[in-house]
């Protein structure tokens, strides 16, 4: 491999530890829960285009994430990519305000404007956790809030009229396990060891058993599936780039 192939390949390695793409397959079963939970006739394509968007809005945050902790990394994990020099903080807010900018464009361009009201209230809301994430005891309940934000605009892009209740039920059930999650992963994070296989990252890919179980509930048993198989594809993909 020459230098230059040799650069490349460190790049993009850098940009999917900032997106922590791994966690992509959890984002991919919420927009399907989202969808499946608001309406039993479903547009396949719109399913596709949502799960797009909800996929730049994650890894902008991400990046965003990062950007924002900087100079927190740069005392405790200078191993990031920022820190580590691999490359510059401006950059990724810059990738990161973009990418949240195109989620909401993706969602915008079918100009159904209820759920590109709720796609910039989950950009917003991905932000305000961004920037005061760090010390904020209220911040399991914004990541929880970001996630229903998913499936609420997946929601109300499929649906002609408002999701009904099921909708809002499954959403509760998803902020109720992401609120345990991220509490988890603050204790984590001061020490406390996650004592289970596969550790922390089990718990992340969870959210995908947690969307299957709920299109189950309504009966969606083959998406059920394919959201099920978020939980072994995000382990398998934690293996290669963590997503913590």
């Amino acid at each position: 491999m020459d230098a230059k192939a040799a650069r490349s390949m460190s790049l993009a390695r850098t940009l999917f530890r900032l997106g922590r793409v791994s966690n992509l397959p959890t984002v991919w079963s919420n927009c399907l829960a989202g969808a499946g939970l608001a309406t039993a006739s479903v547009d396949p394509c719109l399913v596709l285009l949502g799960a797009g968007a909800m996929s730049l809005v994650y890894t902008g945050g991400m990046f965003l994430n990062d950007a924002f902790d900087q100079g927190h990394d740069q005392a405790r994990a200078p191993e990031r990519p920022i820190p580590s020099g691999a490359i510059r903080g401006r950059t990724v807010y810059a990738l990161g305000f973009l990418q949240l900018a195109l989620g909401v464009l993706c969602i915008g361009v079918t100009t159904d404007w209820s759920a590109t009201g709720a796609a910039v209230a989950l950009a917003a809301l991905v932000v305000v956790y961004d920037a005061w994430h760090k010390g904020n005891p209220l911040s399991p309940v914004l990541m929880a809030g970001c996630r229903a934000l998913v499936y609420m605009t997946l929601g109300l892009l499929v649906s002609e009229r408002s999701p009904r209740l099921v909708l809002w039920m499954g959403t509760m059930s998803l902020v109720s396990y992401v609120v345990g999650l991220t509490w988890l992963a603050k204790l984590e994070s001061r020490g406390f060891a996650v004592r289970v296989p596969g550790g922390f990252a089990t718990f992340i890919a969870g959210i995908s058993l947690v969307d299957a179980a709920l299109l189950c509930s309504v009966g969606r048993f083959d998406w059920a599936l394919v959201a099920a198989l978020g939980f072994p594809a995000t382990l398998a993909l934690q293996r290669w780039v963590r997503g913590t």
